[in-house]
């Protein structure tokens, strides 16, 4: 597959324009339709906390990219963080495609313009991906004890073992044996993948601070139309974790649509009054495009250099 596209450099060509010109209809139609169902309601924004929700949102969309750094490191890759923001976001546009899977290809084709190659990419994405969900399952896991809902205080003890079992998950032992796995059944290829525990670290740090600065973001965009106290914060960020977390994984739709915003109204619901936890819903959907749309803005105005990519260590049978 690698010599095909090779020598078919015009089939990377219009895999790489169809990967952003069709995202991008579905990304302004999706605005389009958030903006027409939130213009139902008579929202009184403080445009002070909603840019602060904005920003704060953008800064964690810029650390994002740090992990897949950390992730192609371990595989022997070495591109500058601009290079990983340019590919990661970029990439992004592909998840607003029916389907919600195309990230995955959209990726492995820029690159490989950057010479990583796919196996790699595939491995990176897999070991990037497993890393995101296993925190955002994590980082939920004080809303079961923060929260004062009966019906989730019998969860607590479940919690626990979830936490137990993450811990078993995300050891280099069962994570470098699993993508391996993996890559396997889905590209025929025996690969041997090597993250060590201190990258595994390195990734979750970056990733624990990128959803708590979601998390703080999130609640700074309730806070401009609803007034709420800041030691909701935590909560906040585990609603909005597992609601993201739920959503991803409902692939059917792009951008896991409905799915997301069903679960998070529905955990909001202790905490708001009816209907306000579906109408932040359908708010974060719009804030959240908008600030993908302006990351990928950021992503096409940097010209990140090709050059640095170091010659991966795994090995094909």
């Amino acid at each position: 597959m690698i010599t095909w596209f090779r020598d078919h450099r015009w089939a990377i060509w219009i895999l790489q324009f169809t990967l952003v010109i069709l995202p991008l209809y579905f990304l302004i139609r999706n605005l389009i339709i958030n903006w027409e169902s939130l213009q139902q309601f008579h929202w009184k924004i403080d445009f002070l906390f909603f840019a602060l929700a904005l920003t704060l949102l953008v800064v964690a969309f810029a650390i994002r990219p740090i992990v897949m750094q950390q992730v192609l490191a371990s595989l022997g890759y070495r591109l500058k963080y601009r290079s990983c923001y340019y590919l990661y976001h970029i990439s992004q546009l592909a998840k607003y495609l029916p389907g919600g899977f195309w990230v995955a290809p959209g990726r492995a084709v820029l690159l490989l313009s950057f010479g990583v190659d796919i196996v790699s990419s595939g491995i990176g994405i897999v070991l990037e991906m497993y890393l995101v969900l296993v925190s955002g399952v994590v980082i939920f896991i004080p809303y079961l004890f923060l929260s004062d809902i009966p019906q989730l205080q019998s969860l607590r003890l479940l919690g626990l073992l979830v936490i137990l079992v993450m811990f078993v998950l995300i050891s280099p032992r069962f994570l470098n044996w699993s993508v391996a796995k993996v890559v396997k059944f889905t590209s025929k290829v025996d690969v041997h993948p090597l993250i060590t525990i201190n990258q595994v670290i390195r990734c979750l740090l970056v990733l624990v601070i990128f959803w708590f600065l979601t998390g703080l973001a999130f609640y700074y965009l309730i806070l401009g139309v609803y007034p709420i106290a800041i030691h909701y914060w935590p909560l906040l960020t585990a609603i909005f974790s597992i609601s993201w977390t739920v959503g991803f994984v409902a692939f059917v739709t792009p951008v896991g649509l409905g799915v997301r915003e069903g679960v998070l109204a529905l955990l909001l619901v202790p905490l708001f009054p009816v209907p306000f936890p579906t109408l932040v819903a359908l708010l974060a959907r719009l804030w959240w495009t908008i600030v993908d749309f302006l990351s990928i803005i950021i992503a096409f105005t940097i010209k990140p250099s090709k050059k640095g990519a170091t010659v991966p260590y795994h090995q094909e049978k």
